[in-house]
């Protein structure tokens, strides 16, 4: 991935919703894929949430080791 301009504070909302997303939501989608008794639609439901939510932590992963500071 080519460089990435953020200035600070984009910088830091980026690192804020990397850490929003590792600590509440994969948890949630995990602790949903082990609850019993739910419907086949239900958990290819909460699979497609917490594959989403793996692609994005490697999306911003991504972003912050590429992110270039620009002062504004």
């Amino acid at each position: 991935m080519a460089s990435v301009l953020l200035t600070n504070e984009g910088l830091e909302r980026i690192k804020t919703e990397l850490e929003r997303i590792k600590s509440l939501d994969i948890n949630h989608c995990a602790i949903c894929l082990g609850t019993e008794k739910q419907d086949i639609s239900s958990l290819s439901m909460q699979d497609a949430k917490k594959g989403f939510y793996q692609k994005r932590i490697l999306y911003l992963e991504d972003i912050i080791a590429t992110s270039k500071i620009i002062d504004t």
